[in-house]
């Protein structure tokens, strides 16, 4: 049982890194496309009203589409509604890991079972999961816990450029050659050991 609690202690400790990834990406996903209408808004004026010769008046259809495409972008991909998601699953995750950390470990099944039901209600609502962005999440738990390294996932140069933003799925022979099962979310901490 205590193993079965590590491992569910350290699932949530991952999806707390996972979730606070995900809202710090939003979070500048939205400053990024805020400050890019205000630079092309502010050129669109200066082009608008400022005297050009004839063969510079194609900027003023260049960067109003510019403008377009940027709003566009913030729209499709609704990053202020993901920041608030992400940060209030965090939250979620947070509160639970201080819930099993008052306890721990719990005395007997019920209560490893009441914190795998807790951490059910959280998942229902999450969106599809970046799988490698959470195998670079575990990466970090496993550094941060002090676990074997030879268990770390080893992600490539653009997996982990394009982790927040592409849903990519492992490699599977590098998946489990650092030893993961087939679900990221479900890994044991039981099964890293200690370095």
């Amino acid at each position: 049982m205590k193993q079965d609690y590590s491992s569910l202690l350290f699932g949530v400790q991952r999806s707390v890194r996972y979730h606070m990834r995900r809202c710090r990406f939003f979070d500048g996903v939205t400053r990024a496309t805020n400050a890019l209408s205000l630079i092309f808004g502010s050129s669109t004026l200066f082009v608008l009203f400022y005297e050009m010769p004839s063969e510079q008046l194609s900027w003023t259809k260049v960067i109003p589409a510019i403008v377009g495409a940027v709003s566009i972008m913030a729209l499709v991909y609704e990053a202020p509604r993901m920041a608030r998601l992400h940060s209030e699953l965090a939250r979620k995750y947070i509160e639970l890991e201080q819930k099993m950390i008052s306890v721990e470990p719990p005395a007997d099944e019920s209560g490893l079972k009441q914190f795998q039901a807790q951490k059910l209600e959280i998942e229902v609502d999450e969106p599809p999961i970046h799988r490698v962005l959470d195998l670079l999440c575990r990466n970090e738990m496993i550094h941060a816990s002090g676990y074997d390294k030879a268990k770390l996932y080893p992600a490539t140069r653009f997996e982990r450029l394009t982790a927040q933003i592409l849903h990519l799925e492992p490699k599977l022979e590098r998946y489990y050659e650092c030893g993961e099962s087939h679900h990221a979310e479900t890994q044991s901490a039981g099964d890293l050991e200690k370095g």
